[in-house]
């Protein structure tokens, strides 16, 4: 398989996939056809082809992606005009540059709403027009809520906003995620949510349950059948410091959340932690937020697709879900929590390099620096992914590196081999502490991965960059199968795959 990416003048004239040619003669034009031509082969040969120009590369080889959660930004004047990516001092990233390809990938369609989950659906290979994600759904499979098919499940934010004009502006969001809020706090406060809309809606209630996931997140499961595909919910990250009451959730069934938007004021507003918050100079926790909802909906394993064993590190509940509906294993790892929100990115970093002993593949999500862009902190995102660097990046390619390289050494087993992708889900715009809709940047290294151009790993150098893709979903293919040269398979040490010629 070969994806075909010409040069490009702007944004506009990314490139689709195209794949040519097979071990069997097929010439794959769509998306559609590749996977059953994959499928085809794994069921006649055992492991996924990839075509070398002579022979079939058998795809046991270790792999390993990073996911760097709202790594790429805007200039920012408190950075001398550059991005947290330019600013930054990552050596390990540097040298995976200075290996392999910088480029850059859509993970969220033209004209579409930027949504994390359905990019780091996109990352993984996953049409996010085919397949409905939602972070509800995918929160609740993170945290083993017992969901059947009609139920929905909404992520619930608990709000610092202005219930009234005033001074600060009229009725602004002030905070997605109220400063030095504490999971037993939000668990008080929930408690006091959902008691008042019990007594006040009991008939809407009956079915309706909420949970505590995190410091100042929760879980709302409705299992009364009502259908929210119809109804337009706004995640909060997304209108930080407009008026809030302009995204209240519209559509089939929006009452039913307005309802419980407006009570949770009523609970909230004389609350003992409320009260204690704004003596010790704190945001006041003004509203609860539901958004995000939605039915599960089952997705194709990984293994299917892929045929590679994988697994993945992770604090997020919503990544966690998304990877357990794709049958990829969640590798634990201390310090590593959405329970406490805490992201300990050394501990990530081991555990996720420990992984390549027993998978194929191992995906490392890191999730901290789009919180610093919400946040508004870019000098905080910059030191971030400093400790990414370090952390992660570092040990996961000096792992990766240990497995040898054919190509570099003929002493080399040519059975043995690695690529590594580090990829950016989400533009994070820091100076409007909102996510957008722009292309992001990956640089992936390894085996038969080079490049004519010298680009650095940031938003510039994918702009600069020959490979465009779009739809992003084709990126985990391109990573997986493209240009690899000839080997055998691990399993089959003496036995030689036919040849795969270029279309």
């Amino acid at each position: 398989m070969k994806l075909l990416c010409t040069p490009r003048s702007d944004e506009s004239t990314f490139q689709r996939h195209r794949f040519d040619g097979g071990a069997e003669g097929l010439a794959v034009q769509t998306n559609a056809q590749a996977r059953l031509a994959v499928a085809t082969w794994i069921k006649r040969h055992g492991g996924p082809p990839v075509e070398t120009g002579g022979a079939v590369y058998s795809a046991w080889v270790k792999y390993a992606l990073v996911i760097l959660s709202g790594a790429s930004d805007a200039p920012l004047e408190e950075l001398g005009q550059l991005t947290p990516l330019q600013a930054a001092q990552t050596p390990a990233m540097d040298e995976v540059a200075r290996l392999g390809r910088v480029g850059a990938v859509r993970s969220t369609p033209v004209k579409s709403a930027p949504t994390l989950v359905g990019a780091q659906a996109t990352l993984l290979g996953i049409d996010a027009w085919m397949h409905r994600v939602t972070p509800g759904a995918l929160e609740a499979v993170g945290v083993d809520e017992d969901l059947a098919l009609q139920d929905s499940a909404f992520a619930v934010s608990l709000l610092s906003a202005d219930l009234e004009d005033g001074p600060t502006g009229p009725g602004l969001l002030f905070d997605h995620a109220p400063t030095g809020l504490t999971k037993r706090e939000t668990t008080a406060l929930f408690e006091t949510v959902e008691r008042c809309w019990r007594e006040r809606e009991p008939g809407l209630m009956r079915e309706v349950s909420l949970r505590t996931l995190g410091p100042a997140r929760g879980l709302l499961i409705d299992r009364s059948s009502r259908a929210y595909e119809r109804t337009h919910m706004t995640p909060p990250a997304h209108f930080i410091r407009q008026r809030w009451r302009d995204y209240l959730p519209d559509g089939e069934h929006a009452p039913v959340l307005n309802t419980l938007i407006d009570l949770s004021i009523d609970a909230l507003m004389d609350h003992e932690i409320n009260i204690a918050r704004k003596e010790n100079g704190l945001g006041q926790v003004t509203l609860a937020w539901p958004w995000g909802g939605g039915n599960l909906e089952p997705l194709t394993p990984f293994a299917e697709s892929f045929n590679l064993r994988t697994a993945a590190v992770t604090a997020s509940d919503s990544f966690a879900g998304l990877v357990r509906l794709l049958g990829i294993d969640r590798l634990p790892a201390p310090g590593v929590s959405a329970e406490t929100a805490t992201e300990d990115i050394n501990s990530l970093g081991a555990y996720a390099a420990a992984g390549l002993d027993r998978y194929d593949m191992v995906i490392a999500h890191v999730s901290g620096a789009r919180a610093c862009s919400l946040n508004g902190d870019g000098a905080e995102k910059t030191k971030l992914l400093e400790r990414i660097d370090a952390g992660v990046v570092a040990p996961l390619l000096v792992k990766l590196q240990s497995f040898g390289d054919a190509e570099q050494s003929a002493a080399s087993n040519p059975e043995e081999g690695w690529r590594m992708l580090i990829a950016v889900d989400q533009t994070c715009d820091t100076n409007r502490r909102t996510p957008t809709a722009a292309p992001c940047p990956f640089v992936m290294a390894g085996a038969w991965i080079r490049s004519v151009l010298d680009l650095p790993f940031d938003e510039h150098g994918a702009a600069q960059s020959d490979i465009g893709v779009d739809p992003g979903h084709d990126l985990m293919e391109y990573f997986l199968f493209s240009a690899l040269k000839t080997a055998r398979p691990r399993s089959e040490r003496t036995r030689q795959r036919g040849g795969v010629s270029h279309g």
